[in-house]
């Protein structure tokens, strides 16, 4: 029953016409060794499609192959087969539940190290269980050179398995986008959405210059979300002054404006050497007196009144010839006193003062008007005899003889 590949320039010509002209008609005996696996597949219930590969190997050189795959169809729907590169493969259908394979090198001239070609099946029942896919009666494997190889096959299956009930019963587990929840059986998870978070709420305050934290929470699973709360910045305060140097009438002064932070009182801003212009405004002082010349009894002085700034001592002010009246009362001496009369003398404008006594003594100056001596008068008299003295007040002497001879 086996035969072999006949190789030839018009079978090259028929194969890219028509790929059953592979096969020629020459029987030989097998010279080498190759394999030929069906691959198996595992799906769960439900799930409609699936794929298998054939893969022909054990020879560098092969140029082509034909077998008979045989599938129970009411279980799974073979669509069109495909080739891996380097090889073409016709399908026929000979038999019920059995599929015809002629594969063939692109070049059978050279041959290839292997040939796959994949199965793709359709409408995979949901009934669980195992269905073979199986090599048929035919299954012939030709090197270049139009020699047959010995072939071991090994075939594939489908296996359809149960659906499985997921438990997701248990905790909820999360991440940073999704909670979800794990079937124990198999890990598939399952119940997965998005988080419900609530409001943020503040957990560490931020500073000026420090960032600080708000979280929230998801009201489904519990998971925590935290951020970053960004530093709120200094907040100014009203410039102050530092460093003042006052301006004077004609000096300006300087200052430092700071800025500092209402709520840290960190230094914000510092602006040296504001200007205070010079005031133009002298302060005066009180007026003084200057080139006094001093209003004696009888005459007026004089003087200047002058103002300085109290400041830099510049003259703001002077008056002058402002007058000093006569002060009217003389500086008297001593009086001197005769019998004539009193004087006295102004010790500054020499004024005399002058008049007659008033009283004895006088109650202006305390003079005292002498006693004259008075005139002695010697008589020889019987009978006293007295002479007034002419002068008021003058003593009387008197001599006299008395009768009895005595005299007082």
């Amino acid at each position: 029953m086996k035969t072999i590949l006949k190789k030839s320039l018009a079978m090259a010509v028929c194969v890219a016409l028509c790929l059953t002209a592979f096969i020629g008609c020459l029987t030989v005996s097998a010279s080498g060794t190759a394999t030929a696996v069906i691959s198996t597949a595992t799906v769960t219930s439900g799930t409609t499609s699936t794929s298998l590969t054939v893969t022909i190997s054990g020879s560098p050189n092969i140029a082509g192959a034909r077998f008979d795959i045989v599938a129970d169809a009411t279980k799974a729907t073979l669509g069109t087969p495909t080739v891996a590169t380097g090889a073409s493969v016709e399908v026929s259908t000979p038999a019920t539940d059995t599929t015809r394979f002629v594969v063939v090198a692109d070049n059978v001239s050279t041959g290839l190290a292997s040939i796959v070609v994949t199965l793709p099946y359709t409408n995979v029942t949901t009934t669980a269980g195992t269905y073979d896919v199986e090599f048929g009666s035919l299954l012939e494997v030709a090197e270049v050179g139009e020699t047959l190889m010995t072939v071991t096959p090994t075939d594939g299956s489908i296996t359809v398995e149960a659906a499985h009930v997921h438990d997701f019963s248990g905790a909820w587990q999360s991440n940073a986008n999704y909670h979800y929840k794990v079937c124990p059986t198999d890990s598939t998870v399952g119940e997965q959405a998005a988080h419900t978070f609530g409001d943020w709420t503040t957990t560490v305050q931020p500073g000026c210059t420090t960032t600080g934290t708000k979280t929230r929470t998801c009201s489904v699973c519990g998971y925590v979300e935290s951020d970053t709360v960004a530093a709120t910045g200094h907040t100014p305060a009203a410039a102050v002054q530092e460093n003042l140097v006052a301006a004077t009438c004609a000096v300006a002064g300087s200052y430092d404006s700071v800025v500092y932070c209402s709520v840290c009182e960190a230094e914000i801003s510092r602006t040296t050497g504001v200007v205070i212009p010079a005031t133009g405004e002298h302060t005066a002082a009180a007026a003084v007196q200057e080139n006094v010349v001093a209003a004696t009894c009888g005459a007026a002085g004089s003087y200047d009144s002058v103002v300085y700034c109290s400041v830099c001592n510049a003259e703001i002010s002077r008056t002058t010839g402002n007058v000093i009246p006569a002060t009217g009362a003389h500086t008297w001496g001593e009086y001197t006193s005769d019998a004539d009369g009193h004087s006295r003398t102004c010790s500054v404008c020499s004024a005399v003062d002058a008049g007659a006594h008033v009283g004895d003594p006088c109650s202006v100056c305390g003079y005292t008007a002498p006693v004259a001596e008075p005139e002695l008068i010697s008589a020889n008299l019987v009978s006293p005899t007295i002479k007034l003295a002419e002068a008021v007040g003058a003593m009387i002497s008197v001599n006299y003889n008395a009768k009895n001879g005595s005299t007082t």
